[in-house]
């Protein structure tokens, strides 16, 4: 019940009809090539903190390519959270919006640490809102990660549209 009421505070964004909407407008065999890329089968296979860093021009199918890898990775058992940043929706185009989400997406996998009931104690002292501090959100997402027994891949698509850069 706790962390029924931790995901409320958190108000996250629900990127999976995003997700759908891609992966229903997506043609098939138009993103295989990305899985053969030595650069993503490295990221993929490592067992570090690394980042994988696709760049194109707008319009040329970053989106669908990163739907794709989701897939690839659902389909292939690898634990994934991931996010699409929408320039046109407030909610999707702030570092607090990312934060929250990817948290919110790990929080529903594992059972409630104790050190992230205890942030959002310590934060409730001072505020009564949700959660709208990105230092709060950040160690957060901290926390959860490290609390994971698996490895995780995160999707952040569009990350260039986030308007609020801090």
């Amino acid at each position: 019940k706790q962390k029924e009421y931790l995901l409320g505070w958190l108000g996250a964004v629900d990127n999976r009809q995003d997700y759908e909407v891609y992966t229903s407008d997506h043609i098939s065999g138009t993103s295989e090539w990305l899985l053969e890329e030595e650069d993503l089968k490295s990221w993929l296979s490592t067992d570090h903190s690394d980042v994988f860093w696709l760049a194109g021009k707008a319009g040329t199918g970053k989106t669908y390519l990163a739907t794709h890898l989701i897939t690839h990775l659902t389909q292939t058992q690898k634990h994934v959270v991931y996010f699409y940043c929408q320039y046109d929706d407030p909610a999707k185009r702030t570092t607090l919006g990312i934060l929250r989400s990817l948290s919110a997406q790990l929080l529903e996998r594992i059972p409630l640490p104790d050190d992230y009931r205890a942030v959002y104690e310590e934060y409730r002292k001072t505020s009564q809102a949700g959660l709208n501090d990105v230092e709060t959100a950040v160690t957060g997402l901290e926390i959860l990660l490290r609390c994971l027994p698996w490895r995780v891949h995160v999707v952040i698509d569009g990350l260039d549209e986030v308007t609020d850069r801090d």
